[in-house]
This record gives C-alpha cells, sequence and structure tokens, in this order.
C-alpha cells in the first residue's frame, strides 16, 4: 500500500527538492511451487526470530497448504512502483 499512493509519494519527492517524472506501476505475476513458498516465508524476519523447532513446523504447514490447497502452485498477484526524479 506504501508504493502504491502515488499522491503521498509525489508529495514526499516534492517535498525533498525532486522534480518527478510520471510513475510506473509494473503489474506482474509470482508464481510459487511449494518449496519456493518455504523458501520465501523463510527469510521473513518475524520466521527467521521464531525458535527452530516452531520455524520449521510453521515452514513445513505453509509448504503443505501450497501442495494440498494451492494444488502446488500458488499465485499472487504484485505491482511495482517506480518513482523517478531529479534534483533541480
Amino acid at each position: 500500500p506504501y508504493g502504491l499512493d502515488v499522491g503521498a509519494r509525489l508529495a514526499d519527492l516534492a517535498e525533498a527538492g525532486f522534480t518527478t517524472d510520471e510513475p510506473e506501476l509494473i503489474d506482474w505475476t509470482l508464481s510459487l511451487d511449494p518449496s519456493a513458498v518455504r523458501r520465501l516465508y523463510a527469510t521473513y524476519s518475524n520466521v527467521t526470530a521464531l525458535p527452530e523447532d516452531e520455524r520449521e513446523r510453521l515452514l513445513g504447514g505453509l509448504e503443505k497448504v501450497a501442495e494440498t490447497e494451492f494444488e502446488g502452485v500458488v499465485t499472487r498477484n504484485m505491482t511495482t512502483s517506480v518513482y523517478t526524479g531529479r534534483r533541480e
């Protein structure tokens, strides 16, 4: 939501002294197999902070949900926000 709030981000850049170009919002799809789901969530700070046994139980559960509830492919719609500008 932060990066998608175009008005607020352009205002932040203007306040910092930048002249901005038109922002670009790039929509794309991320598809993950169960092991990729596990690897992705294993990088999240709230997951890495867990005790090892709890972390492994959570990651195993996520991998199982991806396999059984999502038929082996978790698809997420993503948007990347690109803001460019220059100081005058």
